[in-house]
């Protein structure tokens, strides 16, 4: 498939798969996710360092009818999953006041 590689070279410490709705590490843990989580992690690995304000990621989850802070909970659910499958953090920073970013080279596929 299609590859994107997002935040510098090296090897990917993550692997977004959008068709099978899975993030994955370089260590072989595999984390499911859902139609909005992918839709949601795949606009942040796509914007890169710029990251995405709230209003993009309601769009490109085409959940432009609901409240900003329903992102938020829908990223904070994704962040705790993430963690507590990998044991490590999940690649995304909160920009206060802005949105979000992905942190760490993630490949798309």
């Amino acid at each position: 498939g299609r590859r994107l590689s997002v935040s510098g070279g090296g090897k990917a410490q993550w692997q977004l798969s959008e068709n099978e709705r899975t993030l994955r590490t370089d260590k072989g843990a595999s984390v499911e996710l859902t139609p909005i989580e992918v839709q949601l992690l795949g606009a942040l690995v796509r914007a890169g360092e710029a990251g995405c304000d709230r209003a993009a990621l309601r769009e490109a989850a085409s959940l432009e009818d609901i409240e900003e802070r329903s992102i938020d909970a829908a990223i904070f659910r994704m962040r705790k999953k993430i963690e507590k499958v990998t044991g490590r953090p999940a690649p995304i920073k909160t920009r206060h006041g802005f949105g979000y970013e992905i942190l760490s080279h993630v490949d798309l596929r």
